[in-house]
């Protein structure tokens, strides 16, 4: 039996997260949904996801912005290497 997975979908877009969140539950995972990257990153540092699945362009942080601070989150760290591909 294939592991369940534990996602993270950030999307602005009510109608995205909805569908995203019900194909993936129905798939048999968990999917947690966040509509901004500023909480997405608050959900980041309190819980583990396998998957973090985000839209790009949001308002506030976007996608890419959500990205970095996810790297920046030290439990993410690789023996103490960041890994922040594109993050200033």
């Amino acid at each position: 039996m294939a592991r369940k997975a534990h996602l993270l979908l950030v999307d602005d877009d009510p109608n995205t997260l909805a569908s995203l969140s019900r194909a993936f539950r129905l798939a048999g995972h968990e999917a947690t949904v966040c509509d901004n990257a500023a909480r997405a990153v608050e959900l980041i540092r309190t819980e583990s996801f396998d998957v973090i699945l985000s839209d790009v362009v949001m308002p506030g942080k976007s996608g890419l912005e959500l990205n970095c601070s996810y790297f920046r989150t030290s439990k993410y760290r690789n023996g103490g290497e960041s890994h922040e591909a594109g993050c200033a």
